[in-house]
């Protein structure tokens, strides 16, 4: 972690160089806890619900901030693009959705060097609630 916040800092990457591990809870602030991960220098695989959230992702690597490139999985992908992925030396930067979690990891192998990161995590646990008007 980076010192503690700033009234300038606008978002969770001005405050910290990795995500910590546990359970983090942004609520609707957009604050970019995603893009810590995905800019750091260290292996990540991201889970997320939607396939079309991964594709977005993706298409956002490499930019001016960071020139790492992002490896999406998810139903279509094959074990070959996965593995030609694994062959470029920059640290690993997965985004999968959470049912193709298990395929990536069969075809690493050890993932214990990887930072793991179930994101969107409230569309798991917590039942929209939704108001009548």
């Amino acid at each position: 972690m980076k010192a503690k916040a700033a009234i300038k800092d606008r978002y969770i990457s001005d405050i910290f160089d990795e995500l910590p591990y546990g359970v983090l809870s942004k609520g609707e602030t957009n604050c970019g806890a995603t893009t810590i991960p995905l800019e750091n220098n260290k292996d990540v695989i991201i889970c997320v619900p939607l396939i079309n959230l991964i594709k977005n992702k993706v298409a956002q690597y490499p930019n001016n901030r960071c020139n790492y490139s992002l490896q999406g999985v998810y139903y279509g992908i094959t074990e070959d693009e996965i593995r030609e992925y694994l062959e470029i030396e920059q640290p690993k930067k997965f985004i999968v959705t959470y049912d193709s979690f298990l395929r990536l990891k069969s075809i690493i192998g050890d993932i214990s060097n990887y930072h793991i990161v179930i994101d969107e995590f409230s569309d798991i646990i917590l039942p929209k609630i939704r108001t009548r008007s």
